[in-house]
Formats: structure tokens, sequence, C-alpha cells
């Protein structure tokens, strides 16, 4: 004889995954899509100076990858304007971020 059956719905639902990156600046929500949706528009050299150029190549992809994204103008903007040290975290968090089920750049 199998055990009743218990309902499901005295779980706590699961939180929605996030599916793109999110940042506030000036008290506004800005989204960016995630960065390996845009990874097949980077040129082979592009993307072979980036690997060549260690770190300081890394972030110059990171601009690339951004100035990629034509629909995403106004979060780019809010993203410049804050000050450097934060706009930098932001962009290695945004090039960080994955979907739940997705890959990131490097995988």
């Amino acid at each position: 004889m199998t055990a009743p059956r218990k309902p499901q719905d005295r779980k706590p639902k699961a939180a929605a995954e996030p599916t793109e990156f999110s940042f506030e600046h000036d008290g506004k929500t800005f989204t960016l899509p995630p960065a390996q949706t845009i990874g097949h528009l980077i040129p082979g050299r592009t993307m072979r100076d980036a690997v060549m150029d260690g770190e300081e190549g890394q972030l110059r992809l990171s601009f690339f990858m951004l100035e990629l994204l034509e629909d995403s103008k106004e979060a780019i903007d809010a993203l410049y304007e804050k000050p450097a040290a934060d706009m930098l975290v932001l962009v290695e968090a945004w090039m960080k971020f994955k979907p739940k089920d997705g890959v990131t750049l490097g995988e």
C-alpha cells in the first residue's frame, strides 16, 4: 500500500528567478539582458584580444559588449553616470550574471 499523498500547496513558493540583470540609479531600476545573450555577436579577433590582454582585455570586452546592447541605451547611460568604482562593480556583476539554467561566457 502506498503512503497517502500530501498537498504541495503548503510549501512556500519559490521566488521567481530574475531573467535580466538589474541595478538602481537615482531611485530608478534599470535592467540589462544577460551578457551571454550577445556572445554570438563578438568577433573572434575581439575575443582573442580580450583573452590575450588579461584583465584589461576582459574589461575592454565588457564595455564592447555593453555597447552592443542597442535596446538598453538608457540603462547603459545610467551605468556610465555612476561613480567609476560603482560602475566597475556592476559591470563585473553583469558579466557574471546568469539566469537559472544559463551559462556564462567562460563556461
